[in-house]
């Protein structure tokens, strides 16, 4: 990496994910001289970076993370760098004169990743002080940061020269440069007490289109769901992924995004809810009338009867904006609800169902009655389903067969627009498959025919 480095040749910058990766002070000072002396030079006089993301993992040795923090990571977003993507797995507490140093090092920065991180913000004991609670300046906090070394306890030991502020990362967000468009806050330990105050916070950041609290387990429904989809309506992706939300939780997220008239979320994942189940069908029929594009709820425990009633709702919700639908680790037992919502659902052009590790695979009638819904599906263009190595993959082949279909614009065939024809024809002849290109001719015989006699009429006239 420092070889790439020093030749301006590195796109992402990653370290930390090796114990063995820095084993003692003189491999950082080393890194450091690397990129003063060899990496800001090159970069010097080719006027460009081509570094766009930095990666700093949660295996980084104690006396190595304040240098990497303090000098590395300010060099490394020095202009004419333009890194866009910054995460930091630390698992440690951080000075807040710090964070605050690296954001302000960058002009370039849209996404900001913070995992595991816990903030460190310094006041007078009362013993230096003379009266309790009594807060430093800030210019005064940041001279002692130097003086008070970073720890990867789970608690930091408390000095005479300061306590530890119980807001966590939401010291952070003020210092946030107005680039940022994707925050991510993953496993910071957030409560619902902090909630009132980054949804006030985040009322003034209204160029962030992301937000992720993936992780933070403790979180609940208390009120600022609302917040979220009526004040936050520049949010336009939303990540409650493993927040250990039950179904009640799920009810309030359902009737917030519902009754919203100013949402804009377009991306809302709830996977790794495995409390959530019960409340997951009207959640996904308030994400398909609310305008939601993508929704994820992998491993959210969804047993059979909560399996019918989703792929009920998928079926007669009108109208549905949901384009992506995600739901690993779903055995399914009954085929006919998932049958009915490949053959009536036209919005959804994935469907993915497959569990990654464990694959609960389906008898080889059911994957006949999926393959016969498929082909009277014109938008599916991706379809994922569990099966064994032992199943013949001649059904799985001809599912496939017809999604590359779609992909190519089969649903043409059910228009009478003719404008869009010459687009599909080019990429049908694309995929160089004499197949396919007769099986979409052959398909759309009739409509072609009208087509045809369309095109004469205008001749005609003209």
């Amino acid at each position: 990496m420092q070889r790439k480095l020093a030749r301006n040749a590195l796109s992402e910058f990653k370290i930390g994910y090796d114990a063995n990766e820095f084993r003692s002070k003189r491999d950082v000072q080393n890194l450091i001289h690397v990129i003063q002396n060899q990496y800001l030079h090159r970069v010097a006089i080719d006027k460009i970076s081509f570094l766009e993301r930095i990666s700093i993992g949660w295996k980084l040795p104690p006396f190595t993370l304040r240098l990497v923090l303090e000098q590395v990571i300010p060099m490394l977003l020095q202009k004419p760098a333009k890194v866009r993507h910054l995460q930091l797995m630390l698992n440690a507490w951080v000075p807040l004169s710090m964070i605050e140093k690296i954001l302000s090092s960058s002009s370039t920065l849209e996404t900001l990743d913070l995992r595991a991180v816990k903030i460190r913000t310094q006041i007078l004991s009362e013993s230096r002080s003379g009266h309790r609670g009594c807060r430093h300046s800030e210019s005064h906090t940041l001279s002692l940061s130097n003086t008070i070394s970073l720890t990867t306890r789970s608690e930091p030991s408390r000095g005479d020269d300061y306590i530890i502020v119980d807001n966590s990362v939401l010291a952070v967000l003020p210092y946030l440069p107005p680039t940022i468009k994707a925050l991510k806050l993953v496993d910071c330990n957030l409560q619902p007490r902090h909630m009132p105050e980054l949804m006030q916070i985040l009322r003034n950041k209204r160029n962030i289109e992301l937000l992720s609290l993936r992780l933070n387990r403790d979180l609940c429904m208390t009120g600022w769901e609302n917040v979220i989809f009526e004040k936050l309506f520049f949010l336009t992706a939303l990540d409650l992924s493993i927040c250990d939300l039950d179904s009640i939780d799920g009810m309030y997220l359902a009737t917030a995004l519902k009754e919203s008239t100013t949402s804009n979320i377009k991306s809302l994942s709830v996977a790794g809810n495995y409390r959530l189940h019960e409340s997951l069908p009207k959640l996904v029929e308030a994400c398909a009338l609310a305008g939601v594009i993508e929704f994820d709820c992998s491993f959210c425990d969804v047993q059979n009867n909560h399996q019918q009633t989703i792929f009920d709702v998928l079926a007669t919700v009108q109208p549905c904006s949901i384009r992506s639908f995600r739901m690993h680790s779903t055995g399914i037992k009954n085929i006919t609800p998932l049958v009915n919502c490949i053959e009536n659902n036209t919005s959804i052009e994935r469907l993915i169902l497959n569990h990654p590790r464990e694959p609960f695979s389906l008898s080889m009638e059911s994957l006949d009655r999926l393959l016969v819904a498929i082909k009277k599906n014109y938008y599916l263009k991706v379809f994922k389903v569990d099966r064994t190595w032992d199943q013949d993959p001649k059904v799985i082949e001809e599912m496939e067969y017809w999604m590359k279909l779609n992909q190519c614009g089969r649903s043409i065939l059910l228009y009478d627009e003719t404008k869009y024809l010459p687009r599909v024809l080019a990429n049908i002849a694309s995929l160089h498959d004499i197949d396919t290109f007769y099986c979409f001719l052959r398909n759309g015989a009739e409509q072609f025919d009208y087509i045809g006699k369309m095109m004469k009429e205008e001749c005609s006239v003209h």
